[in-house]
């Protein structure tokens, strides 16, 4: 796996000892994803009890994934529904917010360097995903965004060699997820079934 600096935000960071399990887990609780088969996981960030978010890269010499859980004061207190609305608004995810939101992740996008050429939503799971495809100045970055209560969870996929992996990328990102996830789910309002067909 190719070796980045953190952003400035990130500077001066540990990087923890690698895992080659398939289902990691933050220690701290903030974030959980599948590891492809074959794929290094390194925590830059997140073993600290001062620290308030999780920075973690996955991935071999040619293809990686960095998985970001970050604490959000402002959804803490909101219920499972709200912040599932919330998540599934395309409105709240435009082109600007995006762009504001990926030139904050500095190793990645330096200089305030983030394009972003398309966005998606998906929103047939239980947790709504928002897409962005955009560029640095090094490559194509394959980034994605999810909400829970009092956390924010991104992913960015990147490919350093050979031809972009989206499918792998899909299920990395489609694997992200909460700790809490399970409780937060049960607690989901269900989705009102549509009458049936005349």
């Amino acid at each position: 796996m190719r070796a980045i600096a953190i952003a400035a935000a990130l500077v001066g960071l540990c990087a923890a000892g690698a895992a080659s399990a398939r289902e990691w887990v933050d220690p701290a609780g903030r974030v959980k994803f599948d590891a492809p088969n074959g794929w290094t996981t390194t925590q830059e960030r997140g073993q600290n009890a001062t620290d308030t978010f999780t920075y973690v890269i996955s991935g071999n010499a040619n293809n990686e994934c960095h998985i970001i859980g970050q604490a959000n004061a402002g959804t803490a207190r909101a219920t499972p529904d709200a912040v599932r609305a919330a998540g599934a608004d395309p409105a709240r995810f435009t082109t600007e917010f995006w762009t504001t939101t990926l030139n904050g992740i500095g190793n990645i996008f330096p200089a305030s360097s983030a394009t972003v050429t398309s966005t998606t939503s998906e929103t047939d799971g239980a947790w709504p995903i928002q897409r962005a495809e955009a560029t640095s100045p090094r490559r194509p970055v394959h980034a994605a965004m999810q909400l829970r209560p009092g956390f924010d969870l991104i992913t960015l996929c990147m490919t350093y060699g050979g031809a972009e992996p989206t499918a792998l990328y899909d299920q990395v990102i489609r694997s992200v997820g909460h700790p809490n996830d399970a409780a937060w789910a049960a607690a989901l309002t269900p989705a009102p079934t549509p009458p049936p067909a005349q």
